[in-house]
């Protein structure tokens, strides 16, 4: 099997926190019977090549199996919906503040199979087209810009570019009433997106964003591939940050910081978003073909965030931050008893979840230099 793309079109309530969609999945070589990992998705129809398919899901096992899949090209367009839950925060989640929330996706490692049908391997890479409709007075963001806008009825349609061939964990999508800052640098947009009345307190990371993407496109001499990166703020986010291609998500407290912050928080804020951008390159132009590598898009972050950091703002000394903050927690959970090897046997996703640890992150980074 192999897949050309993903053409995603989504309806989605953002006051009923659901959606009802259609994934087409534009195959370049099918199998006959398609597999595909699906997961807390209510499939209605499958078509395959405009006629109606035989199709079974199996939720134990979180897939769909399509039969009737032609050996050659096909186009497989799947009708299904979702609901969004108030208990998750991974997957596409409810991101809350006081009464209000956004809805954003955080899918790494295997949670794109929770939004749309997929192949959910960092290995199937392919390209993305994704349109939403969604309330008016809402705004929408993936990890492309937008291509068209239209009201449609009470409705507003958003249509973004493709993206490059990709990673399904790499996807973003974000729904609500987001207030944004940009400024151009280095040929691209770079934009802060936060919770209205926030986007003032963006500003310094917005500056430091912008200055990294042009040190890293300098550096590394291949051009950023995207035509704009969004760093967006979310109130509620489980990890610290996440390197979605184009749309870079993170904690507020990442984001959100201004002259009155902490030079610490700020320091955070900055390693953080050179870490991020980092991976922009070595993650989602370049990726691993599976978890067990993960070190490698992880231990080239650390050290990029500091080598970039120190080029920027030598005053805060981030080397001696690389090694308070990364060798030595890293060297304090090696000498545990649940220690693992840097590349370690990742055998399923789940799997894939407990390699995010101080020894992917920050014991292999110097053998990275």
């Amino acid at each position: 099997m192999e897949i050309d793309s993903y053409e995603l079109d989504l309806d989605v309530d953002f006051r009923k926190a659901s959606v009802n969609g259609f994934a087409t999945v534009q195959l370049k070589k099918g199998d006959q019977t398609l597999v595909l990992d699906a997961v807390d998705l209510d499939v209605h129809d499958v078509q395959v090549d405009g006629t109606g398919a035989p199709f079974r899901q199996d939720r134990k096992a979180g897939t769909l199996h399509v039969e009737g899949v032609p050996m050659g090209p096909s186009s497989v367009r799947i009708a299904y919906s979702k609901k969004v839950s108030d208990e998750v925060i991974f997957g596409l989640y409810k991101s809350k503040y006081g009464k209000d929330y956004l809805l954003a996706t955080d899918l790494e490692p295997a949670e794109a199979r929770t939004v749309f049908p997929c192949k959910d391997h960092p290995a199937f890479k392919a390209v993305f087209k994704v349109a939403v409709t969604t309330q008016k007075g809402l705004a929408v963001i993936s990890n492309t810009p937008l291509e068209s806008k239209k009201t449609v009825g009470a409705k507003v349609r958003f249509v973004f570019e493709p993206t490059p061939r990709m990673s399904t964990y790499l996807l973003f999508l974000g729904v609500g009433k987001f207030e944004e800052i940009r400024k151009k640098q280095a040929g691209k947009e770079v934009i802060v997106a936060s919770r209205p009345k926030e986007s003032g307190n963006g500003r310094f990371v917005l500056d430091v964003g912008a200055s990294t993407l042009q040190y890293y496109q300098d550096y590394f001499r291949v051009p950023y591939p995207l035509k704009k990166l969004h760093l967006v703020a979310l109130p509620e986010y489980h990890t610290g940050a996440m390197e979605n291609w184009g749309a870079i998500t993170s904690r507020e407290a990442y984001v959100l910081v201004n002259d009155r912050s902490s030079v610490s928080d700020r320091q955070g804020a900055g390693l953080v978003m050179a870490h991020e951008i980092a991976h922009q390159w070595f993650g989602d132009l370049v990726t691993m073909k599976w978890w067990d590598d993960l070190w490698l898009n992880e231990s080239f972050a650390t050290f990029m965030e500091c080598k970039a950091i120190d080029k920027l703002h030598p005053d805060w000394d981030p080397w001696t931050f690389f090694l308070r903050g990364s060798t030595f927690r890293s060297q304090a959970t090696d000498a545990l008893s649940t220690t693992h090897p840097i590349q370690v046997e990742v055998n399923s996703p789940e799997e894939a979840g407990q390699v995010f640890d101080a020894i992917s992150y920050g014991k292999a980074p110097p053998y990275s230099g």
